[in-house]
């Protein structure tokens, strides 16, 4: 077979927001405020943070500068070009079409943007100052309404799979939205993140966390799942599947953390066993494996008698942990 030519990972998106305004499309446009290309129009833009994968980025950076969840999110299934005279370079930039949710509030960030309208088409092409931007919007017109946008164009936006367990003592279910407060309190603990890889969260992490959480769900079929208790509800802590790399490839990992009122009384093995059955048994899963840090003694315990074997050590974001391999039935 012939070998692929090299790909090379984006360091920005574009991304454009429609919604339907009778039987035409609406595009919306924001006029930027900051000091960089003061004054034009445009869609959504941004740079790619380091981990997120760029449609992520484009989730984020549209809840960032409108206010807005799309219900919908595609690869437009083209780039944007540009050169960057400053650096003597050439920049292609992945272009998303996300479509807004009804009712619709839009809320801009001021640092960024200072005004925004909902724009025909022919409306749109005449405020876009550069050609790229131009020919971009008139290919997802052509793409996106004109016709039926093709099903393997979308990202997000899927049905998504929500997952509830019960045990005897918790209720093991999907994150959603209304569970910010708890979880970012969780996640602010420095206890609870001690060993986590990305540390101890404030409220913008948290909300980004939160969203990729429930945007791996949808990608996916699961991720990290809330952990709550059966008696009260009360959200103390997360137990569930997350994606990690490992030689290039994405594998499962079974992860687990609680809220410090609530260790040592097994609630933590009663989740993470459930979770373990279910990602074997109804999901399918194979190779689950799960990092933990060399000093985590109490996670290194819980590990072993979910019957944890050590694989091997590793540098996953540049720090050392070990991985530990579950011997699954179907695996």
């Amino acid at each position: 077979m012939e070998k692929l030519p090299q790909m090379s990972k984006p360091v920005a998106i574009s991304a454009y927001i429609a919604r339907w305004e009778g039987n035409e499309p609406r595009y919306l446009l924001m006029r930027r405020s900051s000091y960089y290309l003061h004054g034009i129009w445009q869609g959504v833009s941004g740079g790619i943070e380091a981990g997120e994968f760029a449609a992520e980025a484009a989730l984020r950076e549209i809840r960032e500068e409108t206010g807005l969840t799309p219900v919908k999110l595609y690869s437009a299934d083209t780039v944007e070009v540009f050169y960057q005279p400053s650096e003597d370079a050439v920049q292609l930039i992945p272009v998303f079409v996300a479509m807004a949710p009804e009712p619709c509030e839009v809320r801009l960030a001021p640092a960024e943007h200072d005004d925004y309208a909902w724009l025909r088409l022919d409306e749109a092409l005449l405020r876009l100052e550069f050609a790229e931007q131009r020919r971009t919007l008139k290919a997802i017109d052509e793409c996106f309404f004109q016709r039926q946008p093709s099903e393997h164009l979308l990202l997000a936006g899927r049905t998504a799979h929500r997952h509830k367990l019960e045990t005897e003592r918790l209720v093991i279910r999907s994150f959603q939205d209304e569970d910010i407060t708890e979880f970012a309190s969780l996640v602010a603990d420095p206890e609870v993140m001690r060993f986590s890889r990305r540390g101890i969260q404030g409220s913008h992490e948290a909300h980004r966390s939160l969203s990729l959480f429930i945007q791996r769900e949808r990608d996916f079929r699961i991720s990290l799942l809330a952990v709550c208790l059966k008696s009260t509800n009360q959200l103390i802590g997360m137990c569930g599947i997350y994606w990690e790399k490992i030689d290039g490839k994405i594998v499962p990992e079974l992860g687990f953390r609680l809220a410090p009122a609530f260790w040592g009384a097994g609630l933590a093995f009663e989740a993470a066993t459930n979770v373990k059955r279910y990602a074997e048994e109804r999901l399918g899963l194979t190779g689950l494996v799960s990092f933990v840090s060399p000093d985590n003694h109490r996670s290194i315990r819980l590990i072993q008698r979910l019957g944890g074997e050590f694989h091997k050590e590793s540098l996953p974001h540049g720090i050392h942990c070990h991985i530990y391999r579950y011997p699954l039935a179907n695996s």
